[in-house]
């Protein structure tokens, strides 16, 4: 959000594509994306997000209760078209423990990723970020799209003094 001390230049920006916006209102979908394109294109066939937990286990088993909920959470990922699950577990210094899935898009850039699912949690039971004690990552080995980058990208951001845990799956 903006504040008082924003520049000129930002509302200026924003003005032009709001302009932009208002200008294509009139115009239909289906003129600006002739071919429809879903989840029935790639041949899914039960519709979004079904609940369908993937058989996965870590190379040297669950180790504490943060490797296993991530674990859990990579199991409960919904990645049809990547087949890349990947879950992410966060301890707070209380003790308590979010999990986070990835939750895979068609089009793929606005998947959400796991550490995304997980921070909604926290944010949802009113912890900070400053609470945030450790972040274990568990994704499946080979997989064609990782979440490590991002997962290490966020962490810095809100959490530096946390070092991310990297551990790998196999069906």
């Amino acid at each position: 959000m903006l504040g008082a001390s924003a520049a000129p230049e930002n509302f200026a920006y924003l003005a032009n594509c709001l302009t932009a916006l208002l200008s294509v209102w009139w115009l239909q979908l289906s003129s600006i994306l002739p071919a429809a394109f879903g989840p029935a294109a790639l041949g899914a066939t039960q519709g979004a997000l079904p609940i369908r937990k993937t058989r996965l286990t870590l190379d040297n088993g669950t180790s504490d209760a943060l490797s296993g909920a991530a674990l859990d959470a990579a199991c409960r990922s919904y990645a049809p078209y990547s087949k890349s699950p990947a879950g992410v577990a966060i301890r707070t210094t209380g003790g308590r423990i979010f999990q986070g899935c990835y939750i895979e898009n068609v089009a793929f850039n606005p998947s959400l990723s796991p550490l995304q699912t997980a921070l909604v949690q926290l944010i949802a039971a009113g912890q900070a970020y400053s609470s945030i004690s450790g972040v274990t990552l568990v994704e499946m080995k080979g997989s064609a799209i990782s979440q490590r980058a991002v997962t290490e990208t966020v962490l810095a951001a809100i959490a530096p003094h946390v070092k991310l845990e990297m551990l790998l799956a196999k069906r």
